[in-house]
């Protein structure tokens, strides 16, 4: 069959075919231009320090930064050891203690080898020698932890040998505190007077013993020395005491006993005792003379 192709058939192809290579031009253009890379200029950028790059915190964040930053304590310093004072009195303590020792030791010389004999005599020299390294080895009373005083602070060796009259040489001082006592501390400054051994004054301090049960207690215990008096556990009698108000707020005493006794207002009892051979009226010119100076050297 012959096909027979008119003016109009020939002309409706040619249409076709430009419509289909002008869509075949634009998709091949489309697609070159996708595949081809696009670059696009970029500015150079100084480079800038770390430092300066970062951005300055604002105020507000200042404030959190240093309400919320740990603060840095200051290293500690190991306190410095504070150097005890220098007391006469307690290295006079340690160089009587070593002379007693040193007495008996002398007495226990032929008991002893001549090496535990030089060894022990070098150990209490040391303590002679050098008293104010063994002060702090006097080891404290249950009164000396209850703040009562130094019995040993409150007269000196000088002060007695100028009232008594003696060589203040002479004269060793030993506190007299009982290592259980815990209301009173005493101390001795013995000496020989006169020939007599042994001889020497006792100063003491007392306080409430029943503080809890007792108000008061220094006011009836100077009235009971004068009222009902003191009794002597061998005898049993009872021996009263003078009235003696020349120290204190009011005190007692009884010279066969040799001792002299007064209250503070603070509810504390001082007592002198004498071992010496003298009179009343000497004991009382000395009581009265010590016991004020007692009182002067006295701190509650």
């Amino acid at each position: 069959m012959q096909v027979v192709l008119t003016f109009r058939s020939y002309l409706i192809l040619f249409v076709l075919l430009s419509i289909v290579g002008c869509v075949s031009d634009s998709t091949t253009k489309n697609t070159t231009e996708s595949e081809t890379p696009v670059t696009t200029p970029v500015a150079k950028v100084k480079e800038v320090p770390q430092q300066q790059a970062q951005a300055a915190p604002s105020s507000s964040e200042q404030i959190v930064a240093k309400t919320t930053a740990p603060t840095q304590k200051p290293a500690l310093q190991k306190p410095k050891k504070a150097s005890n004072p220098v007391n006469p009195q307690s290295n006079k303590k340690v160089v009587d203690q070593a002379k007693e020792q040193l007495k008996e030791l002398e007495a226990k010389k032929g008991q002893l080898s001549a090496g535990d004999y030089a060894r022990k005599k070098q150990s209490i020299q040391g303590m002679i020698d050098n008293p104010e390294k063994f002060v702090s080895k006097l080891e404290p009373t249950p009164a000396q932890l209850n703040n009562l005083p130094n019995a040993c602070d409150l007269l000196s060796d000088n002060f007695i040998a100028k009232t008594v009259g003696v060589d203040a040489a002479s004269i060793t001082v030993k506190d007299g505190t009982g290592a259980s006592s815990e209301h009173a501390r005493a101390c001795f400054f013995r000496w020989d007077h006169k020939g007599v051994a042994n001889s020497g004054v006792l100063v003491q301090i007392q306080e409430n013993p029943l503080p809890g049960e007792i108000d008061n207690w220094a006011a009836y215990y100077i009235q009971a020395k004068v009222n009902q008096g003191e009794t002597n556990p061998t005898t049993m009698e009872s021996t009263r005491f003078k009235a003696y108000n020349d120290i204190g707020v009011s005190g007692a005493y009884n010279y066969n006993m040799h001792r002299y006794l007064w209250r503070t207002d603070n509810d504390k009892v001082f007592m002198i005792a004498f071992n010496i051979k003298s009179s009343e009226k000497e004991e009382l010119a000395w009581a009265k003379t010590l016991g004020e100076e007692i009182m002067r050297n006295y701190r509650p």
